[in-house]
C-alpha cells in the first residue's frame, strides 16, 4: 500500500517538474536575470474534506452504542445528566464535518526569471469537527400510559492537528501596473494527528473511549492506539494576485484547491477536495 501511494505521489511530482522545466526553458530565452530568493508568512482559511471525519462521530465499535450500554458510563455520567430518567441512544450522528479553520505558516521560493518560481509551503492547522446525536429520555409519571418520551440532542465534537507541506511551481501569467496575476501547481503532503473526540453534556466534555474500558473507565491492557495519526498526499492547483508594495515587499491574495487522499487510519481514509483562501506577506520578491 505504501509503495502504491509513493508511486502516485511521484507521478504527480514528475508532472509538476516537467511543466516547470519546459516553462523555465521557454521563459529563460527572454529573461536571464539571476535567480532570487523570497519568503514570508501564510495566513488563511482552510476547509478540509470530510474523508476522515467519521472517525470522530462515535459510530465505531467502542463509541456511542458501547457507552450507552456500559454500566460505568450510565452510573457515572448519564443517570445524573438525564435526572435518573430512563434513557436510550436514539439517532447516531449523520453529518460529522470539519469546520473552517485558520491556517498559519510559511511560504518560500526561488524566482528564476520574470515568469516562473519554485514554491514551498509549510502550514499548520488546528481542526475541529462537530455534529449531534439524539437520546430518548423517558419521564415516568406513575402511569405507564402517560409516560413522556423526550428526544434530546447531544453535541459530539472532535479536534485534530495537521501539518501541510506543498512543493511546486508558480507561473506569472499577466501584469497590470503593480499587480501580477499568477497560477500555481504543487505536490501536497500532510501529517494528521488525532487529539480528542467527546460528547458535550451540559458544560462538561465526556471523551469517547474508542476502546473497551474496565469498571473504573480505564482502557483495558493491550488495546488499540488511542491517538492515531496518518499521512496524506495529493495535488494542488491555485491562482492569485500579487500586489507589489515596495522594492522588497509584496502581498498575495489567492485560492488553492487540493485533491487529497487523507488518512487517519487504514479504515478512515479517502480522497476529497479541500480549499484554502490565503493572504501572503512576502519579502524579497
Amino acid at each position: 500500500m505504501f509503495t502504491t501511494k509513493l508511486i502516485q505521489v511521484s507521478r504527480s511530482f514528475v508532472c509538476i517538474s516537467i511543466i516547470g522545466f519546459f516553462s523555465f526553458q521557454l521563459s529563460g530565452q527572454e529573461d536571464t536575470a539571476a535567480p532570487s530568493l523570497f519568503g514570508g508568512m501564510n495566513l488563511g482559511a482552510f476547509r478540509s474534506s470530510d474523508a476522515t471525519a467519521k472517525y470522530y462521530d462515535g459510530s465505531a465499535q467502542y463509541g456511542l452504542e458501547y457507552m450507552f450500554g456500559s454500566n460505568f458510563f450510565r452510573a457515572e455520567y448519564f443517570d445524573r445528566y438525564f435526572n435518573n430518567n430512563d434513557h436510550t441512544l436514539g439517532e447516531l450522528p449523520e453529518n460529522m464535518q470539519y469546520r473552517i479553520a485558520w491556517l498559519i505558516g510559511g511560504h518560500a521560493g526561488v524566482r528564476f526569471n520574470s515568469r516562473i518560481s519554485v514554491l514551498l509551503d509549510l502550514d499548520f492547522i488546528q481542526l475541529r469537527l462537530s455534529d449531534v446525536f439524539t437520546v430518548n429520555v423517558i419521564q415516568f409519571t406513575g402511569n405507564a400510559i402517560d409516560n413522556n418520551t423526550n428526544i434530546q440532542r447531544v453535541g459530539i465534537e472532535g479536534r485534530e492537528r495537521r501539518m501541510n507541506i506543498n512543493l511546486g511551481v508558480g507561473f506569472d501569467i499577466a501584469k497590470m501596473g503593480l499587480s501580477t496575476f499568477y497560477v500555481e501547481t504543487k505536490a501536497h503532503f500532510n501529517s494528521i494527528q488525532f487529539e480528542e473526540s467527546y460528547m458535550v453534556l451540559g458544560d462538561k466534555k465526556l471523551p469517547l473511549p474508542r476502546v473497551p474500558v474496565d469498571v473504573n473507565g480505564q482502557p483495558l491492557p493491550n488495546t488499540a492506539n488511542l491517538n492515531p495519526s496518518g499521512i496524506g498526499y495529493g495535488i494542488i492547483g491555485g491562482l492569485g494576485i500579487k500586489r507589489t508594495l515596495n522594492e522588497k515587499l509584496s502581498a498575495d491574495i489567492g485560492y488553492n484547491a487540493f485533491m487529497t487522499n487523507n488518512q487517519l487510519t487504514e479504515s478512515y481514509a479517502g480522497w476529497g477536495l479541500q480549499h484554502t483562501l490565503y493572504l501572503r506577506i512576502l519579502w524579497g520578491t
